[in-house]
């Protein structure tokens, strides 16, 4: 059996400001469609506001999903601390069908240096019996021309140090993540692969420590679209895997393109008049993402989200 992980970024999922993403009973029903595209026994969700409503997203994808632990706490590092975006969680949810909820501990509340801690759980898949340590992350943004000096990027920086440090095999025993099993982290790195504020990171990818950044692939592969945030044109949405969890990896993680599958294309669809896919045009949807700037008319595709998700299988 495999142990299939998903990674996505929401846009502001279930907020009650309109201006920030108008999704209606057709693009819940889109985003209901796609995370069952994931199928996914993990997922790594960023940019969730309402839990409850999440909650009744995923109970219409799977009838295992939980977003609680067995006391019933939601499984978030909770709110942001800036002002604007106080509200937006990191969500971890999970089919207790497949995998067992064994511990959520918060090894990095006290010394996480940016706005979002990140949410470490582990897990036993219950078919096979693979321990996995899985670890959502949502990093600093800012834009990735940024120089290296700018607040943004020396934030991202020390965020990836202070993983980093925890993930090193040499940590002190205390402070280190679970060595010997499968580790992957996943999620919005808000850098590509290449960033100078992923160099802690990129520093763990030697033979000695045994970390891999998992190149993906497109689906559908269409060239020119090897992004995974619309924003930035980038792959920002990673996945970084242990050496344990790299010799189970089956193959490149998948990010899925749904603005150009034709599964979330909406009439009129593709002809004369119209050629481009639904999310990709800009019809009536006016939004306001930052309240540093005003609203504009924005293509479809942030109904549904303005990345594309990120799936990682394990055998």
């Amino acid at each position: 059996m495999a142990t299939r992980l998903a990674t996505f970024n929401t846009f502001w999922l279930g907020t009650p400001e309109r201006k920030r993403a108008r999704r209606d009973a057709d693009d819940e029903a889109a985003l209901v469609r796609l995370l069952q595209r994931l199928d996914a026994d993990a997922l790594v969700l960023q940019e969730v506001v309402n839990l409850p409503y999440l909650e009744g997203l995923l109970a219409r994808v799977r009838p295992g999903y939980r977003l609680r632990d067995g006391a019933g706490n939601w499984l978030t590092t909770g709110r942001m601390r800036r002002r604007i975006s106080r509200l937006q969680k990191i969500v971890l949810a999970y089919d207790e069908a497949t995998l067992e909820l064994r511990e959520v501990p918060r090894p990095l509340e006290r010394v996480w240096p940016g706005p979002r801690e990140p949410i470490v759980a582990r897990f036993r898949a219950r078919a096979g019996g693979l321990d996995l340590t899985l670890v959502g992350v949502h990093l600093k943004s800012g834009g990735l021309r940024l120089p290296p000096d700018s607040r943004p990027v020396q934030v991202r920086m020390a965020e990836c140090q202070v993983l980093a440090d925890w993930l090193a095999p040499e940590a002190p025993d205390a402070a280190r993540a679970p060595q010997g099993e499968a580790v992957v982290v996943l999620g919005d790195f808000n850098a590509s692969r290449e960033h100078p504020s992923l160099a802690p990171l990129a520093r763990l990818t030697t033979p000695a420590a045994g970390f891999t950044f998992q190149a993906p692939r497109l689906e559908p592969d269409v060239p020119g679209e090897a992004w995974s945030s619309f924003g930035e044109r980038s792959v920002i949405d990673l996945a970084l895997t242990s050496r344990a969890a790299t010799a189970r990896v089956t193959g490149p993680p998948t990010i899925l393109a749904f603005d150009l599958d034709p599964e979330f294309d909406r009439p009129p669809g593709p002809a004369a008049s119209a050629p481009e896919h639904f999310l990709r045009r800009a019809t009536d949807l006016w939004i306001q993402p930052d309240d540093h700037f005003p609203a504009s008319l924005l293509p479809n595709l942030y109904r549904l989200s303005d990345h594309r998700p990120l799936v990682l299988e394990l055998a």
